[in-house]
């Protein structure tokens, strides 16, 4: 769980385990669609595909996946700074 700066709530899930010292693979950061979940049919490809190359990280937006509603904002594709945050 990211806590952003407005104190709303995003998940985070990691598709092995939190990136440990000496692990040199990149990150790969994927966010959900439409759909919202990580068990879509397209997310499990990726980590088919990519899993092994990449430690990858799978964003939740505001609301979703157990993301307990903290503030008045509420998911949208156009919030980009929602993503942003837990990036830097």
């Amino acid at each position: 769980m990211f806590t952003l700066s407005d104190g709303g709530k995003l998940c985070m899930e990691w598709h092995e385990s939190f990136p440990q010292p000496g692990d040199k693979r990149p990150i790969l950061v994927c966010i959900s669609g439409l759909g919202g979940q990580t068990h879509a049919t397209y997310i499990k490809h990726v980590i088919k595909e990519l899993g092994s190359e990449f430690k990858c990280v799978f964003v939740q937006w505001r609301a979703q996946s157990g993301a307990p509603v903290t503030t008045d904002k509420l998911y949208c594709m156009a919030a980009w700074r929602d993503f942003k945050e837990p990036i830097d």
